[in-house]
């Protein structure tokens, strides 16, 4: 088994950032018989990547979560990857795109408002028997002591 994670950061100025994140993990074991096999539940290539904006009483930034393709050579067949939720090459690879801001209103209070999986797609998160909800709007208020 092995993998990496990269992380980059970048001020574009005391305001501007830029961030991303990627994880690859490749995993096999020998067979007694000397073949190799994949070891189960190991994800695909995934990350994020945003690009955020913050000043005194207001932040905004604009993400994208994102996987590759689970190929179905990949799975291990007896394992725990969940292989009937696959389709017949495997999972599918998937990219969302998304939107968060916050601005403070007052002191205490602070005024928060989202849109997650702006394109409305629809995908699935490796191993999951459960497809990812749509579109999403949050808006939340908090208010401090």
């Amino acid at each position: 088994m092995y993998g990496f994670n990269t992380n980059i950061t970048v001020d574009f100025s005391n305001h501007l950032t830029f961030s991303g994140a990627t994880t690859f993990t490749y995993g096999r074991f020998k067979n007694t018989n000397g073949t190799n096999t994949p070891q189960d539940h190991i994800p695909p290539v995934y990350g994020k990547a945003s690009l955020s904006y913050r000043h005194a009483k207001f932040s905004t930034e604009a993400f994208v979560l994102y996987n590759s393709w689970k190929r179905i050579k990949n799975y291990n067949l007896d394992g725990e990857d969940n292989q009937q939720y696959a389709t017949p090459d495997g999972m599918p690879s998937w990219l969302t795109l998304n939107w968060r801001n916050s601005i403070n209103i007052s002191k205490k209070t602070l005024l928060q408002f989202a849109i997650e999986n702006i394109l409305d797609r629809n995908y699935r998160y490796f191993a999951s028997g459960f497809s990812a909800p749509g579109r999403n709007y949050i808006i939340t208020l908090r208010r401090g002591i």
